[in-house]
């Protein structure tokens, strides 16, 4: 089945059919407008969860303790909307299979594949489902998008026979998708990293002391780890790949469990490259602020 939260976000649609009066309108900084020449596509603030996004001007906005929904016009006695489902947990280290599992099995799937907002990463969902009603089939988009503060669910529904006429409009909306400074860092540059043009493909991490590596995967400006933590309370403050100093926010890691670290930076690997690098991954233990190291090597194929 779709997660809880989704279902009460859909549930939303039926209930506020015909009944939108009394939502307040969000002041906004600025306005643009995007590809559709008669669509003005505004810029939403959203302060502690992320830095902007985009919403049609003429739509009404509704905060509530889960998500930020965008209400748009009937269609058929069903409301069109788009909804920012804020994160509840950790980076998803497959996107893939977080993307499905919340999408469940209670929807028909009409197409799925990887995509970018942004710049960032994100999987996207189009499937159909009949509201609760069983009166109208309800199109929808489902955006999930991957950040260092968890998994932002972006979500588009309308009747089905209306979907064309609006989905242009989150499209546009979510181009301008934007993380606040503290949870989106700057790339910087850094010293050479090392690269092994005989180094075999296979992909891997070892040598560590205190950390377990369990999967890696290195791009030209970003490295993810699945990190298996130790039997301490620790927070990952610093990453170096091959003498690259790449970029991370703060991440707690809880005593013998896992998560996912994400690393931004400068990497002088193109994409097919195979390399053989020294990775130092710098860390507090419990409230200390004084910095551990655990260092190993990690091979593979940049993606």
């Amino acid at each position: 089945m779709k997660n809880l939260l989704t279902l009460a976000v859909l549930a939303v649609v039926v209930i506020i059919s015909g009944c939108t009066q009394g939502i307040n309108q969000t002041p906004t900084q600025s306005t643009t407008t995007l590809a559709q020449p008669s669509t003005v596509i505004e810029k939403f603030v959203g302060g502690d969860d992320f830095k902007v996004i985009g919403y049609p001007g003429t739509w009404k906005t509704k905060l509530t303790k889960e998500a930020i929904l965008f209400i748009g016009p009937q269609e058929s006695g069903v409301v069109v909307m788009f909804s920012v489902i804020r994160p509840s947990r950790k980076q998803a280290s497959v996107l893939e299979d977080f993307a499905l599992n919340m999408t469940g099995s209670d929807v028909a799937i009409i197409s799925k594949s990887p995509r970018k907002v942004n710049g960032m990463e994100a999987y996207e969902v189009v499937s159909t489902f009949t509201d609760v009603d069983r009166s109208q089939k309800i199109k929808a988009k489902d955006v999930f998008v991957n950040t260092p503060v968890g998994v932002y669910e972006l979500l588009f529904t309308s009747p089905e026979a209306s979907y064309e006429k609006y989905v242009q409009m989150f499209e546009d909306s979510i181009a301008i998708f934007e993380l606040s400074s503290t949870d989106s860092k700057t790339t910087t540059t850094t010293p050479e990293a090392t690269e092994l043009s005989s180094t075999p493909p296979k992909s891997e991490c070892s040598g560590f002391s205190y950390f377990a590596i369990k999967n890696h995967k290195l791009t030209e400006s970003t490295l993810m780890l699945d990190i298996q933590n130790g039997a301490n309370d620790i927070t990952v403050v610093g990453v170096d790949l091959g003498g690259n100093e790449l970029t991370t926010s703060l991440i707690p890691i809880s005593a013998n469990e896992k998560a996912v670290v994400i690393a931004t930076g400068s990497i002088p690997l193109t994409i097919g490259s195979e390399y053989r690098s020294r990775l130092t991954i710098t860390y507090n233990l419990g409230s200390s602020s004084d910095k551990h190291e655990d260092v190993g090597t990690c091979t593979g194929v940049v993606q």
